[in-house]
């Protein structure tokens, strides 16, 4: 429940992600799957050179795997999200999750999943919020 809630919840910031760098219109957004999103974040990205293009192709992976062990959970009515899935998720952000991960409180996989999530939404955010922050500037420059 934790991973299919949570799993939406980095969709709509990736939804926005998309907005607002303007990849693609918003009606196309709305049709597509969230593979597709991140297929198109990834080519955009790889387009670009950027600090913000950089720092969202280091979430790419923990992106990928979060879909992946959602769709697991989804279609396979016996799968269950184990500490090997987790890790497929926190790896890729770094020291940041294995420090949590072995953290007073956070030995068990559900605390691990929500932190997993939790760093993942912060870190899209704070991309969000640095372009945005990029076009105010641009926008009082003209």
């Amino acid at each position: 429940n934790i991973l299919l809630k949570g799993h939406l919840l980095v969709e709509t910031f990736l939804e926005e992600l998309l907005a607002v760098f303007d990849i693609q219109g918003q009606r196309t957004i709305n049709k597509m799957n969230f593979s597709e999103k991140l297929q198109c974040i990834g080519t955009f990205c790889n387009k670009k050179e950027g600090t913000i293009e950089k720092d969202i192709k280091k979430l790419l992976s923990s992106l990928y795997a979060i879909n992946g062990v959602r769709n697991n959970l989804a279609h396979d009515y016996n799968f269950a999200v184990t500490e090997t899935e987790i890790n497929k998720i926190g790896i890729n952000l770094g020291s940041t999750y294995i420090l949590k991960k072995y953290a007073e409180g956070h030995e068990n996989t559900k605390t691990n999943l929500i932190f997993c999530i939790e760093e993942i939404v912060a870190e899209i955010g704070s991309i969000i919020y640095h372009k945005i922050c990029e076009l105010k500037r641009l926008k009082t420059k003209i």
